[in-house]
């Protein structure tokens, strides 16, 4: 799941969460596609 807040305004990022870990991190929008290409596989 990608979530765009008021966050990304400020400074350019998207909380990026894993469904099965739950795990969230923060990671820039430009690096959206490749962290998603790599996570899919």
């Amino acid at each position: 799941c990608l979530t765009v807040d008021g966050q990304t305004l400020e400074d350019q990022t998207v909380t990026l969460r894993d469904r099965d870990s739950l795990e969230q991190c923060r990671i820039p929008l430009d690096d959206c596609l490749a962290e998603l290409r790599q996570r899919i596989g």
